[in-house]
């Protein structure tokens, strides 16, 4: 699981990820597969809808790649006065 800061495109369309690794912030070039997924986030931000910064699962499984965001559920109890 890495602390994803921002997704972006390099010069020629490379899909990139800034990720926090601790005290240090370094960008990787991602696999060609991970454009429409890293596409779908920015495309997301700028609808207002913010995806990172947050943690991303990275893996490859039988030959396809995946790119999961983990999202926790705050809950908000009730208080009684």
């Amino acid at each position: 699981m890495y602390k994803v800061l921002s997704i972006g495109f390099g010069n020629t369309g490379t899909p990139m990820v800034t990720i926090e690794s601790g005290r240090e912030t370094v960008c990787y070039k991602l696999p060609y597969e991970y454009s429409e997924w890293a596409m779908t986030v920015v495309e997301c931000a700028n609808m207002g809808e913010k995806l990172v910064p947050g943690e991303v699962v990275f893996s490859l499984e039988n030959g396809k790649y995946y790119a999961d965001t983990v999202s926790y559920t705050h809950l908000t109890l009730p208080t009684i006065a």
